[in-house]
């Protein structure tokens, strides 16, 4: 005798029709917080009416929820398969299109088709009954004809013949509209079942339609033809009270939506589901629940889309348009009714099929087993269901939330804390028993949310995008976006912030290289007298350090600045300037960065906590899980990861993380001053740093020959012009920075050479005088000699005292000396007077006197003519000769 036996899932809640009416529909162990058993199923003999055939084509409707199923496959949505086969060939067809040409073929088809005879009939299994990414087409094995005189069973799976059922592989779900041909039915007709044709009744062999099928357990009720092709939503009730805007929002957390009937039949549904819940949703009123609408200037709208209703239910009587009562609540008899906003009602959710929750925090093998959903209402609270069988369930009987596994009946694990909240986002969890090495009693964080891997949970289960993330500034509701920002991920060894990491290329050099990059920013003063300059500089150090790990890090090539907390735990140089004058080193500020260089190593769908998360292969193998066999659901016991109450962060590894310090400073450094040539003269001065012996030792880590010099201040000064700031060669743990400082001559020349110049002009110009005023001509002379000489003292003042003799030292010695030739020459020269004959007239006039002015004598006018302007030409040729070739 021929077995054959199907293998499908749990559906959700379908829009049935009446008694008599529609299709078949068979639900085979669709109660979420029961075991699995062996012993539902239906069954079909064959044996009756036995025939030999020569192709087979097996078509079925399924809709399932639970199973290690491919992650396109939405549970409680129906999907078509068929099969095709004949002694040449297999074809699978999915949804109505066949499989492409084998890229990649499996050692068995996807089918539910599992057959085993005394004529060797072809023997299909596989992992998956409903499989849309893995593609198979090739030749069945087994022998031609095959002979019809076997039994057929839906929702078992059967090894051997004759051999028992396995509990752990069985059928959860609805299937319909199973049909089997003897043909093989043409591509065309195949996409005509798909999109929900009526099947086609030649060449028959089996049909839950018409066919006499034995139930056992199993549900036999009737759905209209077309649902198979229509996406129903799925409501949950919740039945605390809480206002329009909150419900809105714990909707919205769990991936759902206010519910907003859009037909009759919608609406019937909805209030069929509400029956249950008129003793808990507002006993003494008929309002009941929130619908997902809102009064407008418009009119009614949907919330949050704002689109204009295509479908309301309100009682006749009611005053709509009363923008006092701008909400809408549903009543227990189905009509709508408008009411205030800030009013207190229930909940219903509505829910695609395709909307889930992620569960991270324990080690699935596969992303589908960490899907929950939203399923139903033991309780009379919602349940989240995984895809695997997993429930988790508020128990009233102990106040909390807890995940259990109703095949081998246990408690998982537990969330902690005060209230009956619903268990989204990041809460704390207890282990009820011993799993994965971890004791029972082990807390851990998980959370249950809407969001993808890229997104940041917040604690109450609201998505954000990750550069919200740590941004200095309040994003999630419950401010969880700015909790634990530590950047940096560091053991507390206390060596890691005295020794230098090693350099990241193996090489026998075990010295760390820093890159550097100074610049002066600031000329502040320049203390000639003291020979010292102050300056303000800045200095980047750049290395990495692979051992600790960085979070919370943004896009490649942008820093994050560290605080006070995370600089601490990392290794920092120390840094000194040798040729500080004084002691004076006043450091202005102070930038840690850490910039990204590589993409971050990306959270998966398991992670809760990035960093310091491990999986631990010896506890997350097959071994700790129940046998499936060929195909058999995940055990119970899923594998949980040693978490921490960091939130899911990329993690930047320290190899690919650059670190910059960047310290600004104040100081005063000593510059000796070459004064020849003032004021003339070019200074040239440098600023040295040298790595402190503190910072690991000149073997452990030194300065890179590549680094970058700039001067970023104002060139030009008061009294000099900064020019030619560049590196120069030093120790390898020091760098040295020069730079010339040029001095400016326009104020020196106009308040030195060119008074001095006058004053000589002037002393000049005495000897011009009258020979016989001496008084004047001694007087000026001595006046602009004393001046000149303040004027050099004055000078001299504000230079340093030095021996050596300066260019602007012999300049105003020169002209003290001809001002002290003058003075000489006036003293020395005596006026002569020819001699006069005075003639006595005898007349009633007075005698008139001589008015003719005495000769200068020779020499002087020699002097004032030739001597003196040839020396001065002379000496200031020989003088500016001498200052331009300096």
């Amino acid at each position: 005798m021929n077995s054959f036996t199907t293998n499908g899932f749990l559906s959700g809640e379908g829009e049935q029709g009446e008694e008599g009416e529609g299709i078949k529909v068979f639900s085979l162990q669709r109660e979420a917080t029961k075991a699995t058993a062996d012993d539902v199923f239906l069954r079909f003999n064959f044996s009756r009416d036995a025939r030999t055939i020569d192709a087979l084509t097996l078509c079925y409707w399924v809709s399932v929820a639970e199973g290690p199923l491919p992650g396109v496959v939405v549970p409680e949505v129906w999907y078509h398969a068929c099969h095709l086969f004949d002694a040449q060939s297999y074809t699978f067809y999915w949804q109505g299109k066949a499989s492409p040409p084998p890229d990649t073929q499996h050692s068995h088809p996807p089918s539910i088709l599992n057959t085993h005879g005394q004529n060797e009939a072809p023997s299909f299994a596989s992992s998956s009954p409903v499989t849309i990414t893995e593609e198979y087409r090739g030749k069945p094995h087994g022998r031609w004809p095959f002979l019809m005189n076997g039994t057929v069973i839906l929702g078992q799976e059967q090894d051997d013949v004759s051999s028992n059922f396995d509990a752990t592989q069985v059928m959860r779900g609805d299937i319909t509209q199973v049909y089997m041909w003897d043909r093989l039915l043409e591509p065309a007709a195949v996409r005509r079942l798909a999109s929900c044709g009526t099947p086609h009744t030649q060449d028959v062999l089996f049909s839950t339609d018409t066919s006499q099928v034995e139930l056992f357990g199993s549900v036999e009720s009737r759905l209209p033809p077309s649902s198979l092709c229509r996406d129903q939503p799925f409501y949950a009730i919740l039945p605390e009270e809480r206002s329009l805007q909150a419900s809105l929002a714990v909707c919205q957390v769990m991936d759902g939506s206010l519910a907003l009937p859009t037909s009759d039949i919608e609406n019937a549904r909805l209030t069929q589901q509400l029956a249950p819940f008129s003793d808990m949703c507002v006993p003494t009123s008929t309002w009941k629940l929130w619908l997902g609408t809102r009064l407008t200037a418009a009119g009614w709208s949907t919330i949050p889309a704002g689109a204009q209703l295509a479908y309301h239910n309100f009682r006749p009587a009611s005053n709509i348009n009363n923008s006092v009562l701008g909400c809408a609540e549903l009543r227990l008899d189905g009509y709508w009714e408008p009411d205030y906003c800030k009013s207190k009602r229930c909940t219903a959710c509505s829910f695609e099929r395709t909307s889930f929750l992620h569960f991270r925090g324990l080690c699935f093998d596969k992303e589908l087993e960490a899907r929950f959903r939203v399923v139903g209402s033991p309780e009379r609270r919602p349940v989240f269901w995984s895809h695997q069988g997993l429930l988790i369930a508020w128990r009233d009987s102990l106040g909390r939330w807890q995940m259990e596994d109703p095949n081998i009946n246990a408690t998982l694990l537990w969330r902690l804390g005060v209230g009956s909240n619903y268990p989204l986002g990041r809460q704390l969890w207890r282990l009820e028993r011993e799993m994965c090495g971890q004791p029972a009693g082990h807390k851990l964080h998980a959370s249950l949310s809407r969001c993808a891997a890229e997104e940041f949970t917040c604690s109450t289960g609201e998505c954000i995008a990750p550069h919200l993330r740590c941004n200095f500034h309040y994003d999630c509701p419950d401010r969880s976006d700015e909790a634990s920002c530590a950047v940096v991920e560091a053991s507390n060894d206390a060596l890691l912030k005295q020794v230098p990491p090693p350099p990241l290329e193996s090489s026998e050099d075990a010295t760390l290289q820093l890159e550097s990059s100074i610049t002066l920013t600031r000329v502040a003063a320049v203390d000639d007298l003291n020979m010292a300059i102050t300056l303000e500089f800045q200095l980047t150090l750049m290395w990495s350090d692979h051992r600790v790990n960085f979070r919370h890090l943004r896009a490649i090539g942008q820093g994050v600045m560290l605080a006070e907390e995370d600089s601490g735990r990392l290794w920092r140089p120390l840094l000194r300037v040798a040729n500080l004058d004084g002691g004076k080193l006043e450091e202005l500020g102070r930038r840690f960065l850490a910039q990204a260089v590589a993409p971050p190593t990306h959270p998966t769908f398991n992670d809760v906590n990035i960093g310091k998360f491990f999986r631990n292969t010896e506890h997350c193998n097959p071994h700790t899980r129940h046998s499936r066999k060929a195909r058999g659901r995940p055990a119970a016991l899923p594998a949980l990861l040693p978490v921490s109450p960091s939130p899911p962060d990329p993690v930047f590894e320290g190899r690919h993380v650059r670190l910059h310090l960047t310290q600004r400073f104040l100081a005063r450094v000593a510059c000796y001053l070459e004064l020849y040539s003032y004021p003339f003269d070019q200074q040239r001065c440098a600023v040295e740093v040298q790595l402190a012996p503190e910072s690991g030792g000149e073997a452990a880590v030194r300065f890179s020959p590549r680094t970058e010099v700039s001067y970023t201040g104002p060139e030009t000064l008061a009294m000099y012009t900064v020019k030619h700031v560049d590196r120069v060669d030093a120790t390898e743990n020091s760098l040295r920075v020069e730079f010339e400082l040029h001095r400016r001559q326009g104020v020196i020349m106009l308040s030195t050479f060119l008074p001095s110049g006058l004053l000589l002009l002037v002393s000049w110009a005495t000897l011009f005088v009258q020979v016989t005023a001496l008084n004047v001509r001694a007087i000026m002379s001595l006046t602009t000699l004393l001046v000149l000489y303040t004027l050099f003292a004055n000078m001299s003042r504000s230079l340093p005292a030095t021996a050596s003799i300066k260019l602007i030292d012999v300049w105003f010695f020169f002209i003290i000396f001809l001002l002290f030739t003058n003075i000489v020459v006036h003293i020395c020269v005596r006026p002569t007077t020819p001699p006069s004959t005075e003639v006595k007239v005898f007349a009633s006039t007075q005698p008139q006197p001589d008015t003719r002015m005495p000769e200068a004598p020779r020499l002087l006018r020699w002097y004032r003519l030739v001597i003196l302007p040839v020396l001065v030409v002379l000496f200031n040729l020989m003088f500016w000769l001498v200052v331009l070739t300096q």
